[in-house]
């Protein structure tokens, strides 16, 4: 039997019973309960006409439908795309026809959003509401009514008995240093042996294996219930999501619509004894602190705190392991392009010398030559992974022939990082050669804004970047030079103008300089230089 997410969740769901899977604010779903729910939804997708490989579009708040339909996806052979849920119309739109969705399932409190879609972006795609009691957009079908008792209770809760194959695709929309986000296309067979693949050494991977492993008594995991703090939407917390269902663990998961709640994340910590977590950096980890300051003993369950896709810095890191003595701190460099590139461990008892990154299995330093660098030498290199990795971006094999290369008869995924390596193999990051800005765990692209906020009437011209920032890790910031025919034009007026349906807030800048004239160099190109020593950082 070949390696399959669908097969692997057919196989454990029935047998795991009355052992939670999913625990949310309202609830719990047992696995028996989620095995027939998941079934009702992929019958759904099947029954509405949907083929192997098709797209479902997921435009969703934290909470336990967004495992279900991602159980349900697999399931039915279809392919998960993520849509950020901060989105506006016109970027939920270009998602949509760049993934070719087929089914967009959405929170009802996004109903606004997708009601102001072009009908002509949707015209061959289901919608599907989650939450609410009636369909606040015309023509969608509710969720509730797919997994109602009738429903569940009849063929529809049935497995629906199909071949599945290792080729079967999840798409995950990331960022990238221009344009829009891109579709990342990876196997779900890649993707289990990226999972399992330590555990399955010497063995064949296979669906039977995999199972095998989860039945086994006593067998060692890091966690077996674990939270999504991050969004769902976001890899790394898919990546999460996805461990703990294939490993038939109990997922805890906390609406985050209002944004992140520490001290109702703490509230479901405590309650369940989570064991795992995972957050972006300082950003999540301040608030938890807050809240654990305030409740000393509540995250006493913890044995890791995994962070990725932003900074986390070494006082927020002493805070928590002084609240929470015998947890291990995880920081994790990966990507969509490229699992398990580095990892990082801190403990209290390993202070300092435990903050290193160790390349993760099949990586590789690669200089500019295709070299492979030299360990305590200076030079800096690209990390690339080798071993299971994604096909290709989608609808983008310009951008796929310069990520995805073949090095010596291996094929390795560049993601862009950058860093030096020491003597002892361990390496220094860099970070990654481009201009994308990180806040808080999401990217965001400077051409993008730039635009939004030339469209103004009153903008000449607007250069956006990246600057350090304590919460953030980087916050976007723009320069902008106005006309001499603009009214008063001030920061409000730029960040009211973009709110307006322009843009996501996360893109909007924190701060605004005005300039009487850009700082650009002779050959038209951005002096970052001297845009940066307007807020005061000088190089």
């Amino acid at each position: 039997m070949t390696l399959n997410f669908g097969d692997i969740l057919d196989r454990i769901g029935p047998e795991l019973g009355h052992k939670p899977a999913v625990v949310h604010d309202n609830g719990v779903i047992t696995w028996s309960d989620f095995d027939k729910r998941t079934n009702a939804l992929a019958h759904h997708c099947v029954n509405v006409g949907l083929k192997p490989g098709d797209r479902i579009a997921f435009f969703l708040f934290n909470g336990p439908d967004y495992f279900e339909w991602l159980a349900a996806s697999f399931k039915a052979r279809m392919a998960h795309a993520n849509i950020n849920y901060r989105y506006v119309a016109s970027e939920v739109a270009q998602l949509v026809a760049d993934s070719g969705a087929k089914i967009l399932v959405y929170d009802h409190r996004l109903a606004p959003v997708v009601d102001g879609l072009d009908g002509g972006i949707i015209k061959d795609c289901s919608l599907v509401q989650v939450g609410g009691v009636s369909p606040a957009v015309e023509g969608a079908t509710l969720a509730a009514d797919l997994t109602s008792e009738t429903a569940i209770g009849s063929p529809l809760s049935e497995p629906l008995n199909i071949e599945r194959t290792y080729d079967d695709p999840i798409f995950i929309y990331t960022g990238g240093t221009t344009g829009y986000p891109k579709g990342v296309v990876w196997q779900t067979g890649a993707m289990a042996e990226v999972i399992f693949g330590a555990e399955l050494a010497g063995q064949a991977a296979t669906t039977d294996a995999v199972v095998n492993l989860v039945r086994t008594e006593g067998r060692a995991k890091p966690y077996s219930i674990g939270m999504t703090a991050s969004p769902l939407m976001h890899g790394a917390a898919l990546w999460m999501a996805i461990t703990m269902m294939c490993n038939g663990d109990t997922a805890v998961v906390c609406d985050n619509a209002d944004g992140f709640d520490a001290e109702r994340h703490l509230d479901l910590i405590e309650q369940h004894k989570v064991e795992g977590i995972i957050v972006v950096g300082d950003s999540f980890a301040r608030p938890l602190i807050d809240a654990m300051k305030l409740r000393p003993s509540s995250a006493r369950s913890l044995k890791i705190i995994g962070s990725t896709g932003a900074i986390w810095s070494a006082p927020v890191k002493q805070e928590l392991l002084e609240l929470v003595p015998n947890v291990v701190l995880l920081d994790l460099l990966a990507s969509s392009e490229a699992a398990s590139i580095a990892s990082s461990a801190t403990t209290a008892a390993g202070g300092s010398e435990t903050a290193k990154f160790m390349l993760g299995p099949n990586c590789q330093v690669f200089d500019e030559n295709d070299q492979i660098v030299a360990p305590g030498s200076d030079t800096q290199g690209f990390l690339a992974v080798g071993g299971p990795q994604p096909l290709r971006y989608h609808n983008d094999p310009e951008k796929t022939a310069r990520t995805f290369r073949i090095i010596d008869g291996v094929r390795y995924s560049f993601a862009g990082d950058m860093c030096t390596v020491a003597a002892d193999g361990t390496i220094h990051l860099l970070g990654r050669g481009s201009n994308c800005i990180n806040t808080g765990g999401e990217k965001v692209f400077p051409e993008e804004v730039e635009e939004a906020i030339k469209t103004h009437q009153d903008v000449a011209d607007a250069l956006v970047l990246g600057i350090p920032d304590e919460k953030w890790g980087q916050a976007v910031v723009a320069c902008v030079e106005l006309l001499p025919t603009d009214d008063g034009v001030g920061t409000e007026t730029i960040r009211t103008y973009l709110r307006d349906g322009r843009l996501a807030s996360y893109k909007i800048p924190k701060q605004i300089e005005f300039a009487k004239t850009m700082p650009r160099k002779a050959n038209g190109k951005a002096d970052y230089a001297a845009v940066r020593s307007l807020f005061g950082i000088h190089e």
